[in-house]
C-alpha cells in the first residue's frame, strides 16, 4: 500500500509538472515531445534522488564471537555488504565501534592477529536504511567463524559464516515498523516533489529567457 501510495504521488507530480511546463512555455506542437522527454528525465532523477538521499534508519548489532565450529580454520568475520529493496550498500554506516577494511569488506580479526593492529572492537552497530526487504551479507570461506546479530526487534541470533568453498552467508534482517515505513514513505514524496519541481522550474526559466533572447 505505502509502495504503490508513493507511485502514485510521483506519477501525479510528474503529470502537474508537465502541465504547468506546457501552460507556461507555449511549446509548438513539434515541441512537446522533446519537453516531455525533458521533464521524463527530471522525473528521473528526482527518483534517484528520493531513493539515495538518507532519511530514516534502524540500528543493528553485530558482535564477533571469536568462536568457530570444529572445521573452520578462523574466528573471522567479515561482513561484505547490505541489500535493502533490491538497493546494493557496501558504504556503511557505523554509530559505534569499529573492524578493519580488508579486500573492501567490513572485518573482524581476533586481538592475537600479528597482521592487525588490535584496535577493532567485538561489536558494531549498523545504521540501516528503513525498508520492506533487508538482507545482510557476510563472506564465508574455511577461516570465517559465528557472529551474532541483534536486530531492530532486539532478536538475537548467533550465524556461522564458516563454509568449504569462498562465497556468501545471507541473513534477512526484516522489514521496518510500520510506522517508520510510513514516515519515510512520506519523506520520499517530499524530496522527490521538491526536487522535480525545483528541476521544472529551472528548466522553464531558462527555456523562457532563451526564447526572450532569441526575439
Amino acid at each position: 500500500m505505502i509502495k504503490a501510495t508513493i507511485l502514485i504521488c510521483e506519477v501525479l507530480c510528474f503529470v502537474l509538472a508537465l502541465m504547468i511546463a506546457i501552460r507556461l512555455l507555449k511549446p509548438q506542437r513539434k515541441s512537446v515531445s522533446c519537453l516531455v522527454l525533458c521533464i521524463s528525465a527530471f522525473a528521473l532523477l528526482s527518483h534517484q534522488t528520493m531513493q539515495v538521499v538518507p532519511l530514516l534508519h534502524d540500528e543493528i548489532s553485530l558482535t564477533a564471537l571469536d568462536q568457530k565450529n570444529e572445521e573452520s580454520k578462523g574466528a573471522e568475520v567479515d561482513l561484505n555488504h547490505i541489500r535493502v529493496d533490491n538497493r546494493l550498500i557496501t558504504a556503511f554506516n557505523i554509530k559505534e565501534g569499529s573492524w578493519y577494511s580488508v579486500s573492501g569488506r567490513y572485518s573482524w580479526r581476533p586481538a592475537e592477529d600479528t597482521r592487525w593492529d588490535g584496535s577493532a572492537s567485538d561489536s558494531i552497530t549498523l545504521r540501516v536504511p528503513v525498508g520492506w526487504e533487508r538482507t545482510i551479507h557476510f563472506h564465508s570461506n574455511p577461516w570465517r567463524g559465528y557472529v551474532q546479530i541483534s536486530d531492530p526487534n532486539h532478536h538475537k541470533e548467533i550465524l556461522d559464516t564458516y563454509s568449504e568453498e569462498a562465497g556468501i552467508v545471507t541473513y534477512a534482517i526484516g522489514k521496518s515498523d510500520q510506522w517508520k515505513l510510513l514516515l519515510n514513505g512520506a519523506l520520499q514524496i517530499l524530496i522527490y516533489t521538491l526536487s522535480l519541481s525545483l528541476l521544472t522550474f529551472m528548466f522553464i526559466f531558462v527555456t523562457h529567457h532563451s526564447k526572450e533572447g532569441g526575439e
